[in-house]
């Protein structure tokens, strides 16, 4: 069992009107203890972690005074089957599960009003590792961009990590890796891609490229290797 006790309170109270006199507050807190069904062999996680994520949403409704909360927090875990947050003030939260060779879990809004319980059953899934090489050598795009799509829907945002530039707790299914060439980047409607500047007289237009692939459950992680996309010549 895990208990996740490093936790930081805050509110705002009136301070008191004497500086002999200390303010009083009043803490009310809950325990939270997550079960987690059909772990993966702790053997087979060859050191990597396993992650839970918990997120302060809002207070709770109706209540008028003041809200003590769990500054936003992430946890790295032993294997264990159980974990606790043993004090949790009122409010709403959002609990993520990340673990190697398991789907990405994410809760829907837990309410903290008193002691809770989340038993959580893991699906098989595996994490998405490749890496792009566009065109150009010293003036290549180095930050080509790329879609995750499975049955036609787009999941981007939902598994990919940020600061690997890789795909997390892929669950099981047919999926494909669209790569945007050069063009369409320049031309997307997806947030940042927007703002993509035109290109500039010394920048190497690209292909793009569509992989697919499967995530079966019986591997922790797919591998595409190196992806090398082609040069279009527009002259």
């Amino acid at each position: 069992m895990s208990r996740l006790d490093q936790k930081v309170f805050f509110t705002s109270v009136d301070p008191p009107f004497e500086r002999e006199n200390a303010a009083k507050v009043q803490i009310r807190t809950h325990a939270l203890t997550v079960t987690l069904n059909d772990l993966p062999d702790p053997k087979a996680l060859k050191g990597r972690p396993m992650i839970l994520s918990l997120s302060y949403l809002k207070p709770l409704q109706s209540v008028d005074e003041d809200q003590f909360y769990v500054r936003d927090g992430q946890f790295t875990l032993v294997p264990s089957d159980t974990c606790v947050f043993p004090r949790l003030g009122d409010g709403c939260y959002k609990l993520t599960v990340e673990i190697p060779g398991r789907a990405r879990w994410e809760s829907k809004e837990i309410v903290m009003d008193q002691d809770r319980e989340q038993v959580i059953h893991l699906k098989p899934g595996a994490d998405l590792h490749f890496k792009i090489i566009a065109p150009g050598g010293e003036l290549a795009d180095n930050q080509v961009e790329y879609e995750l799509i499975g049955s036609k829907k787009f999941l981007q945002h939902k598994y990919l990590d940020y600061q690997t530039d890789s795909f997390k707790g892929v669950p099981e299914g047919k999926y494909k890796l669209k790569i945007l060439s050069s063009k369409e980047k320049r031309a997307s409607k997806w947030g940042y891609q927007s703002t993509a500047p035109k290109k500039c007289s010394n920048q190497f237009d690209y292909s793009g490229k569509e992989i697919p692939f499967i995530v079966s459950g019986d591997l922790p992680l797919v591998d595409l290797g190196t992806i090398r996309l082609l040069p279009i010549d527009d002259k």
